[in-house]
């Protein structure tokens, strides 16, 4: 019979790292990281303000703007669309709560692709001072 090694619930140096919180500092600013680089592609979601990423399809994260409050919400989902956790600057140190904020601002322009519509006004305009 093969036994398989799990924490034991009464065993205190197995449990001792849930005494703290998970390290979603970490996790927000890997996820501007990728975002930056362009390995996470943020899509439209079905709110408006809301955009999703999903990683190879094993999980995915929705951030979000409620509009009530402007607070930022990060959730992140597991492969079968259960809700893992949910964060918001409430749950973030200082910094990570501005990487939040930034993380938003970059998902919005890459799932409403801003940058491709800005560069195409600014074409549009450049020919129009050649009509003359």
């Amino acid at each position: 019979m093969e036994s398989t090694q799990r924490p034991l619930a009464n065993n205190p140096q197995a449990n001792q790292h849930l005494d703290n919180d998970p390290n979603y500092d970490v996790l927000v600013d890997k996820l501007h990281t990728r975002t930056v680089e362009r390995k996470i592609i943020w899509e439209l979601g079905d709110e408006s303000d809301e955009y999703i990423a999903t990683l190879k399809g094993k999980s995915s994260f929705t951030i979000r703007r409620i509009k009530e409050n402007y607070k930022y919400v990060l959730t992140m989902r597991n492969e079968t669309g259960e809700v893992v956790f949910r964060i918001s600057h409430d749950n973030l140190e200082a910094s990570s709560s501005e990487a939040l904020l930034r993380l938003y601002k970059l998902a919005e322009r890459i799932a409403k692709q801003i940058d491709e519509e800005v560069d195409k006004a600014i074409h549009l305009l450049d020919d129009l001072g050649d009509d003359e």
